[in-house]
């Protein structure tokens, strides 16, 4: 009995711990005027991926261009070979209509 009641309070700081380190992803938001350019507007350590999507919504409506886009990453390291590139576990890339495509 004894041993159960160890258990218990073990099981839920380890499921506190899980829940709160997979929740601490953050999400990057990078919004582009045309599709390789240079110029763009970045905001970073947003807390979810619907944050990020929302955040572009909201920003892709202000853009005049047809040519708007904008990505939501997550799980990105500097590169170190090549400076100034991202590598990213997720990013998902969106336009006026909605999601192009996501790549993991």
């Amino acid at each position: 009995m004894k041993k159960i009641l160890l258990i218990i309070p073990v099981a839920i700081l380890a499921m506190l711990f899980l829940s709160s380190w997979k929740t601490s992803t953050k999400w990057n938001f990078v919004g582009y005027q045309y599709r390789w350019s240079r110029d763009y507007v970045e905001n970073t350590g947003l807390n979810s991926e619907l944050e990020c999507v929302q955040y572009g919504e909201i920003w892709i409506k202000k853009q005049r261009s047809e040519e708007v886009l904008y990505t939501c990453s997550s799980g990105c390291e500097r590169d170190a070979v090549a400076p100034g590139i991202d590598q990213c576990k997720k990013i998902c890339e969106y336009e006026r209509n909605g999601l192009v495509r996501c790549r993991e």
